[in-house]
């Protein structure tokens, strides 16, 4: 849950009684207005918490781009390549060459032209198989390029070990 693209079924949050309680909590809080708390977190803190993996399929089929912009660089977010996609790469490329990473860490803005295209096997369903994307994490390789440790929403999350399961 990184991107801003998702299919539900209205009625598990509607019926659920535990998401009820969850979103009537979450409302009394505040902390969306307060914190900036936005239904993104909420929505991710739901699932991952009240909704049994075996329900939850990740779409890794399409190539999807989500990225905010600063100053001409990626500070968040990049783009991943569906493993249908049989441009996927090139998509990946394309855009490695025209973006600029940039990653603010203690009050410094680093940064970085130079993105790398990463491979990555991804899973869709829990005991599925694993499927090969590509995806290119600009504010991660502005870290990396200056020897920082990395951001910690890097797209598709696969960690050092370039496989990501189902989570």
């Amino acid at each position: 849950f990184y991107n801003n693209w998702f299919v539900t079924k209205i009625a598990w949050w509607r019926d659920e009684p535990r998401v009820a309680a969850m979103i009537g909590a979450f409302d009394r809080s505040n902390l969306i207005f307060t914190r900036r708390s936005n239904d993104l977190i909420f929505q991710t803190a739901a699932v991952k918490l009240l909704m049994a993996k075996e329900q939850r399929t990740r779409y890794t089929d399409f190539s999807y781009q989500h990225h905010t912009v600063r100053e001409d660089a990626v500070v968040y977010g990049g783009i991943e390549s569906g493993w249908r996609d049989r441009d996927g790469k090139r998509l990946l490329e394309a855009y490695a060459r025209k973006q600029v990473g940039l990653h603010r860490v203690n009050e410094k803005n680093w940064s970085t032209a130079a993105l790398a295209v990463r491979r990555c096997a991804v899973q869709s369903d829990v005991g599925g198989e694993f499927h090969h994307t590509y995806y290119v994490a600009p504010p991660y390789d502005a870290t990396h390029a200056h020897g920082l440790p990395p951001p910690n929403f890097v797209a598709p999350f696969c960690g050092r070990h370039h496989w990501q399961p189902l989570e």
